[in-house]
C-alpha cells in the first residue's frame, strides 16, 4: 500500500518543456483519432461499416473531451478560494456533458462535427488558464497540437460522414 506524500504538489508552472510521458501519451492518444477516421474514409462503399467508424470516432472523441476536462477538477482541488473553486469544478464537467451530448444526436456526422467545437472550446479554456499561470506553459502548447490534430482527424471523418 501507498501512502500519498504530504510534500505540496510542486508550484513551478513556468516549465517549457512537457514531461516525456506527456508527450508520448499525447500523441499516443491521436492514434484511435487517425485509425477511425481512416476507416470512415476507407468504408465509404460499406454504410454499416462506415457508420460503425464514424460511431467509433464519435465515442472516443466523447470521451477524450471528457478527459480534458480532468485538468480543471484537479486544479480545482487546490484553488485558493471557493468562488475559483466553483469556476474550476463546473469548467471540468462540461465537456463530459457536451461530449455525452454529441453522443445522443441522431446524425453521427452531426455528433462528430459538432465535437469539434468542444474541442475548439476546450483549448480556449485550457489556454486561458496557462496564460493565468494556473497551468503550465507546455500544457498549453501540447494541448493546442493535440487538439489541432484531433480535430483535423474529426473533420476528416464527419465530412466522409456527409
Amino acid at each position: 500500500m501507498t501512502m500519498m506524500s504530504d510534500e505540496p504538489i510542486s508550484s513551478d508552472r513556468s516549465g517549457k518543456s512537457p514531461p516525456k510521458a506527456a508527450l508520448w501519451l499525447g500523441y499516443a492518444g491521436l492514434i484511435p483519432f487517425a485509425a477511425c477516421a481512416l476507416a470512415v474514409v476507407v468504408f465509404r462503399e460499406d454504410l454499416f461499416l462506415q457508420e460503425t467508424a464514424g460511431r467509433a470516432l464519435l465515442a472516443y472523441g466523447a470521451v477524450i473531451l471528457s478527459f480534458l476536462g480532468g485538468a480543471h477538477w484537479g486544479r480545482a482541488l487546490y484553488a485558493p478560494n471557493t468562488r475559483l473553486q466553483t469556476r474550476d469544478f463546473v469548467l471540468s464537467v462540461l465537456p463530459s456533458i457536451f461530449g455525452w451530448s454529441c453522443l445522443l444526436l441522431p446524425l453521427v456526422s452531426a455528433g462528430v462535427l459538432l465535437l469539434i467545437l468542444g474541442y475548439i472550446w476546450q483549448v480556449y479554456v485550457d489556454l486561458n488558464a496557462m496564460r493565468q499561470n494556473i497551468l503550465p506553459r507546455w500544457f498549453g502548447r501540447l494541448r493546442v497540437q493535440l487538439t489541432a490534430g484531433a480535430t483535423l482527424f474529426l473533420l476528416i471523418g464527419g465530412a466522409a460522414l456527409l
